[in-house]
This record gives C-alpha cells, sequence and structure tokens, in this order.
C-alpha cells in the first residue's frame, strides 16, 4: 500500500460513477478530472465569504466563527470535537504557525475523513495540461514529502490520476498536512475524496473547502450537521457580494 498510485482513468472513472461533475471534457491532451461543484452538489466551509463566488454558488456556505477581530483563529481549533487527528496533529507540531485555513476549513474536514478507510488525494487546476494532473510544471515545488510519495510508486507522473493514502498512517498524514499547509500559503489547489469519489473536497487557496456531493441524502446530512452547530459556523448561505454586478461566470 506504501507508494500506492490510481491511472487517470482510473480517477475518472470513479468521478463519473458517483456522478461528480467533472470539467474540461473538451481537452484534446486526455480526459479531465477536475471536480468543479454545481449549485447543486456543492457546500462550502470556509474561514470568510467569497466575494468572488458567482451568487449560484452561494448556497450551502458555511463562514467559522473566529475568537475575535484581532484574532482571526476559528473557534473550533479548540472544539474537543474537532481535535486533530494523531497523525495530522503530529504533522502540524512541525509547523507551528497558525493559518485560519488549518485552524478552520481544514480541521473540520480532518475529522470528516476519519470515516474513510483511505483518502485519495490529486491537485486541481484550472488549465488542464499534457500529462495532468500531477506532471503541471512546478506543482511539487515546496510538497517534498508528496514529490518523494510518486518518485517510489513505479508509475511515471503522466499516469498518475491520484495518491491513496491511508490517514492513519503517519507518513500519510504528513503528506496531507503538507498539500493542506500548501493551499493556505500560495495559489495551488488540491482535491481529496473518499476512495469511490462520493465525497469530493476541494482545498482551495481561498481559505475555504469546497465540497462535491452528487447525492442528496449525503448533502442534506452533511449542511443539516454544519447548521447544528450555530456557535461554530455561521450559515451565510445567499449572502450579498459587491463583485455581484460582474459578468456571471460557470465556475465558483
Amino acid at each position: 500500500m506504501i507508494g500506492a498510485v490510481i491511472a487517470t482513468d482510473d480517477l475518472r472513472n470513479r468521478l463519473l460513477r458517483a456522478g461528480q461533475p467533472v470539467s474540461g471534457d473538451d481537452q484534446e491532451d486526455g480526459a479531465s478530472t477536475e471536480v468543479w461543484p454545481t449549485a447543486e452538489t456543492i457546500v462550502t466551509i470556509a474561514v470568510n465569504l467569497d466575494p468572488t463566488l458567482k451568487p449560484a454558488y452561494r448556497e450551502r456556505y458555511f463562514a467559522c466563527y473566529v475568537d475575535s477581530e484581532d484574532n482571526s483563529s476559528p473557534l473550533l481549533r479548540d472544539d474537543p470535537a474537532f481535535a486533530l487527528p494523531r497523525t495530522l496533529r503530529e504533522a502540524a507540531a512541525g509547523s507551528p504557525a497558525a493559518l485560519p485555513f488549518l485552524e478552520g476549513p481544514f480541521r473540520w474536514l480532518a475529522r470528516r475523513m476519519i470515516r474513510f478507510s483511505s483518502v485519495l488525494l490529486w491537485p486541481a487546476s484550472a488549465e488542464p495540461a499534457p500529462g495532468w494532473p500531477f506532471s503541471q510544471a512546478r506543482l511539487l515545488e515546496g510538497l517534498p514529502l508528496l514529490r518523494k510519495r510518486l518518485e517510489s510508486a513505479s508509475a511515471g507522473l503522466a499516469e498518475v490520476g491520484a495518491v491513496l493514502l491511508l490517514p492513519e498512517r503517519e507518513a500519510d498524514g504528513a503528506i496531507l498536512w503538507e498539500a493542506a499547509r500548501h493551499v493556505a500559503g500560495s495559489f495551488s489547489n488540491f482535491h481529496v475524496s473518499d476512495p469511490e469519489c462520493r465525497e469530493v473536497y476541494l482545498l482551495h487557496h481561498h481559505d475555504k473547502v469546497v465540497a462535491s456531493v452528487p447525492d442528496l441524502a449525503t448533502r442534506q446530512q452533511l449542511t443539516e450537521e454544519l447548521a447544528s452547530q450555530p456557535d461554530l459556523f455561521a450559515d451565510c448561505s445567499g449572502y450579498v457580494s459587491d463583485w455581484d454586478d460582474e459578468d456571471e461566470e460557470d465556475a465558483p
């Protein structure tokens, strides 16, 4: 299992079987594994409101309450129910700088991911390239653990669709934390999902986790779970932005 990866075609097939909205089908360089949630499948957990998000994608939008105006640390950081799993906690100990994305949306996701025996991790890109996704130029800069894991796989980068991780393994937890921390400090985005891709989570550099959940019952359960914790999450669905007069686009 160490160093396990799945091929791009395999990943794409899993996404399609799960009913995920996969974009970029017209790319000449191969089938895309880019998931753009639709207005129906999207659920967002963020640090703040995203003024660039188009109105159609603002339903089921939850923002983390923070400690104070002077302290932007999300309250759920100190909630025992959202304590980081052991492997992520150990990885976080090596990077003490507090970042709201890691303390809020990603911490929420970390607790949700423990329901899965394994998770898939792959990069997101608005502009798929030949051999996409892992052969994007400069993708692995600043990601030494992920780069080492890919080097240990028998497949070439152009063949890899996603890395298969076991969150309970220390080394795998460190890779997840590395990817999340990279998102928090860059313009990069990563997808994380369960093995069957029924729930795909986009770690987005706008300090948010964007979930694509096609199954209605699962999506309702997720939304109700967030709404049941009003001390930690503000339901901001349908918020208004100063950018609303800008031209509409199709992707969040």
